[in-house]
């Protein structure tokens, strides 16, 4: 059974490495124009002019830090572990900018803060450079604006009774993530929604309860490059939250989508680059009714149900590799059903899908399968699939050309009550013809 997708469900010595990149050190920042102390830095940041850079001094500061209608300003503490920024007992934020326009916050930690970490409102080029979101329900939270959070890591976040977030970008907010890590998040390590633009390179997203990085409500564009999201419920998922889970092997939906179909489409476009996806408890990736996704050379593997989901959606898949996921390598459904539905489209070129794995009792574990999609399959490499190769079911149709389709254990092709499909040029050998679902 697919989980369902309803619930909005290292170094520490100053400079730090992720993947290879380093946050700025000192010697490349400008020069501290004015100290502060846990009993005057509110003080000190309200009569602060432009260009200036205060420097917070090694302790804890149980003072939420308020930047409001400022310009060209710099907060800077001397690392993590060493600037503590906590929530005094009324206040909810410890970095809080509103009105405001380039702004940044290095090399300080805030920790256990009672609603973020940091939030952002109305404001543009906030930036959070070195950075350390510890626990609290909300590490870092963009509205409205515009900025980066650079060789950050959110960790430990949780919320009673309900779902956590290591990084939300939301409504019309237009913030890049770079060299940074959010991990063990009892929810969602980032979260974009309502119409945001989100950027995400050579980033680690893992080990967080529900999800990895989720796109949802309508509209966004989110782009992942060069990045490893991993080990979370579902890793990545594009599209408008569903009603209900969708049972593996059944092209037929629960009847909450049958009953309101619109309310699950989305125009959400997303891309994925250069990016290893695996390890998830659920799915790796999945593109909702609606989604526009583009996939360049990812790696997508290890997940415990189907590697690449897309359900009602356009995908453009080129050069990834799906290796070692439950259930199928890739499978493609209309929306909300085969009979009734948007067919979307599956475009996958030069894909090397291997080495699918069976879900309990011996279902599926086939590479490639359309229910009732359009396809578009070509020069790809489909081989040593516990189950079929290619299967096109219920309604499917469209092209499967010049592919090499080899050693599955059950049929190179199965076709089954499909509309047409035009194959030719396919290399297709040491399969188990007549086993269309499995083998024997």
């Amino acid at each position: 059974m697919r989980p369902a997708i309803c619930a909005l469900a290292i170094a520490l010595a100053g400079v730090f490495v992720f993947g290879g990149a380093a946050a700025p050190s000192r010697a490349d920042a400008a020069a501290c124009t004015a100290s502060a102390t846990p009993g005057n830095v509110q003080q000190k940041i309200n009569n602060a002019a432009s260009g200036a850079v205060i420097c917070l001094g090694t302790g804890t500061y149980d003072v939420r830090l308020f930047v409001n209608n400022k310009s060209n300003l710099t907060i800077r503490g001397a690392g993590w572990n060493s600037t503590i920024v906590r929530d005094g007992p009324t206040n909810n934020t410890c970095l809080l900018v509103r009105d405001s326009r380039n702004i940044r916050f290095e090399r300080l930690e805030a920790r256990s803060c009672h609603v973020q970490a940091a939030f952002v409102a109305n404001s543009t080029d906030v930036v959070f450079s070195g950075v350390e979101a510890n626990a609290g329900p909300i590490g870092f939270q963009y509205r409205n604006s515009t900025g980066k959070i650079v060789g950050s890591w959110a960790h430990g976040q949780s919320k009673s009774g309900g779902d956590a977030f290591g990084a939300i970008v939301q409504q019309g907010s237009n913030v890049r993530i770079q060299d940074s890590l959010f991990q063990y998040i009892r929810g969602f390590g980032i979260l974009s929604q309502y119409n945001a633009r989100l950027h995400v390179g050579n980033t680690s997203v893992w080990d967080n309860s529900q999800g990895g990085i989720f796109t949802i409500h309508k509209t966004g564009t989110t782009t992942i490059g060069g990045s490893r999201i991993s080990r979370n419920k579902l890793n990545v998922f594009a599209g408008e939250p569903g009603c209900a889970g969708l049972p593996a092997g059944d092209p037929n939906p629960p009847p909450c989508y049958l009953n309101n179909p619109s309310r699950y489409y989305s125009q959400i476009v997303i891309s994925l680059q250069n990016s290893t996806i695996g390890g998830a408890r659920g799915t790796g990736v999945v593109i909702f009714p609606g989604v526009s996704a583009t996939l360049r050379s990812n790696r997508v593997q290890n997940n415990n149900v189907t590697g690449l989901f897309v359900w009602g959606a356009r995908v453009d898949a080129e050069g990834d590799t799906f290796v070692n996921n439950r259930e199928n390598g890739v499978e493609c459904r209309a929306y909300p059903g085969p009979s009734t539905g948007y067919r979307g489209l599956c475009r996958v070129v030069r894909a090397h899908i291997h080495h699918s794995r069976p879900l309990s009792g011996n279902r599926l574990g086939g590479g490639f399968v359309s229910e009732g999609a359009k396809i578009d399959l070509r020069g790809s490499k489909i081989e040593n699939n516990w189950g079929m190769g290619v299967a096109v079911l219920h309604g499917g149709r469209g092209e499967a050309r010049n592919n090499v389709v080899r050693y599955n254990g059950g049929s190179g092709f199965c076709i089954k009550n499909a509309g047409p499909v035009a194959r030719s040029g396919n290399q297709i050998y040491g399969n188990r013809p007549g086993y269309c679902l499995g083998h024997p």
